[in-house]
């Protein structure tokens, strides 16, 4: 985060929302090389002929996409932060980052980067500032980002001061969760949740006049269900 920060300082962004992810790679030693495929990868940063250079598999979307976007952020991430782990020869093909068992915690700070730069905390905070946190201003951080709502809502989790938690089902499968620090119920396994009392303040029991809990299904308290 801390590098994230210094990096948008020194690019003119970070005070605005959306964050131009161009700007962050504007005048580095790195090349951005675009493709369209339906091979199952993203991103990745390798050294071609003994430059780093991000491939970044757009699936057809825009740069502006969200998905794209955070991608971009999180290769980016990789430059500015592991780019010593680059070989220095050898087949193009190996030009891979040379990861141990440290490689979770470099992805983690990769994902940590995009999410900076995308959605800074600053601004994040600002955006908080006075509203009740509930969906609504999560989906209107986003689109003011230009960024993924799962990014946004891990974000918004991060920072929140009151208990919150977001879950996201997809055909009755439970897909993300992300919870905030001081979140009670956080230590029950997911998988527990279907017909419990949830609680008060969440999405399931938030009405325009009640706050009161609820039994419920999982189903009916995340957003992106079928029922």
């Amino acid at each position: 985060t801390r590098v994230a920060q210094q990096v948008l300082q020194e690019k003119g962004q970070g005070r605005t929302l959306p964050t131009s992810i161009a700007a962050i790679a504007d005048g580095e030693y790195v090349e951005v090389a675009l493709l369209k495929t339906e091979k199952r990868f993203e991103g990745r940063l390798e050294l071609v002929r003994g430059k780093p250079t991000v491939f970044l598999n757009t699936h057809g979307r825009s740069l502006d996409d969200p998905r794209v976007r955070f991608t971009l952020g999180h290769e980016l991430g990789h430059y500015f932060m592991h780019r010593q782990l680059l070989k220095l020869s050898g087949p193009f093909h190996d030009q891979t980052f040379r990861f141990s068992a440290e490689t979770v915690q470099r992805e983690r700070e990769a994902n940590e980067f995009a999410s900076e730069c995308l959605l800074p905390t600053a601004l994040v905070l600002e955006h908080l500032r006075g509203s009740v946190l509930q969906l609504s201003v999560v989906e209107a951080l986003a689109a003011r980002a230009q960024a993924s709502l799962q990014a946004t809502a891990i974000k918004v989790a991060e920072l929140a001061s009151a208990r919150c938690c977001f879950f996201w089902e997809v055909d009755g499968q439970l897909m993300w969760s992300a919870s905030s620090d001081d979140w009670r119920e956080s230590y029950f396994p997911w998988s527990a949740w279907h017909g419990q009392r949830v609680p008060s303040q969440s999405k399931a029991a938030m009405t325009s006049d009640s706050f009161a809990e609820a039994t419920v299904e999982k189903s009916v308290w995340c957003p992106h269900a079928r029922d």
